[in-house]
């Protein structure tokens, strides 16, 4: 098989489409992109963030990819019971969903969408928001993925039945060519302890050891792109495309596969 794994930036001239004539004839194609997060400017018209959207919008939808990969925090304000900004924050982005012309959209659920400390209110307030339980498994092409709730694995003695049940699915699923998580296994090496950014040690090394080598692990949370290694396996986080952390910029992912 043919596996093309890209992080583009936005830097490219306005006129310019790094996108095109890129893809083979015949593959599928996947874009990939890292927290929205409607409402990180502040403003409660998210205007900033829309204009960023926008043009993920028009790249889907004018070079036709086939699937679009949301890596979670589509709305910035955490989902507190009772929180009018973020339903408005969550508004704003599903009306903007709307003008994207495929029908295969994945989302992942984000620490800003099910709170840094998950509840099982927040997690079914994202299913409700969003249509997907926090993890499942879904096929495109010849390649199976399968999307994991990494907030859940962070916080595993918070919420331990739950926790136990996601862990069956991923034995379960443990086939998967691609794993899609909010954060990160690891921030800068695969054997760092505990850190804000990346999965607890212990949690992480458990689900390594699960899964074939030449795996790889997508996530977002960071707000900069990264490509690394974790033994045999391979570990790429596809930054932001709306939402800049201090000096970094917008960025996404291209995933090409051709289905031998």
């Amino acid at each position: 098989y043919a596996l093309i794994i890209l992080i583009l930036s936005f830097s490219a001239p306005a006129e310019a489409n790094p996108v095109r004539n890129l893809i083979s004839n015949g593959a599928k194609k996947i874009l990939i992109i890292g927290d929205p997060q409607y409402g990180w400017f502040g403003s409660l018209a998210c205007k900033t963030e829309r204009s960023n959207f926008q043009k993920i919008i028009n790249i889907v939808n004018e070079e036709k990819f086939d699937a679009l990969f949301i890596l979670g925090d589509m709305a910035d304000s955490y989902p507190k019971s009772k929180n009018d900004r973020r339903s408005r924050q969550v508004s704003l982005f599903m009306e903007d969903i709307k003008k994207i012309k495929i029908a295969r959209i994945i989302y992942v659920a984000g620490n800003h969408d099910l709170g840094d400390f998950p509840t099982i209110e927040t997690i079914k307030r994202f299913e409700k928001n969003f249509g997907v339980p926090s993890w499942y498994a879904f096929r495109l092409g010849d390649y199976k993925f399968i999307i994991i709730n990494t907030a859940l694995l962070k916080n595993y003695k918070r919420l331990p039945q739950l926790y136990d049940e996601q862990m069956k699915f991923i034995l379960k699923n443990r086939d998967a060519r691609f794993v899609l998580g909010h954060h990160p296994m690891f921030y800068k090496n695969p054997s760092e302890d505990n850190k804000y950014y990346s999965w607890p040690i212990k949690v992480r090394n458990r689900i390594l050891s699960l899964f074939a080598p030449g795996t790889f692990f997508f996530s977002g949370h960071t707000h900069k792109p990264f490509q690394k290694m974790a033994g045999d396996f391979y570990h790429i986080n596809a930054g932001t495309c709306c939402a800049p952390w201090r000096k970094g910029g917008k960025s996404y992912g291209v995933i090409e596969l051709d289905g031998k």
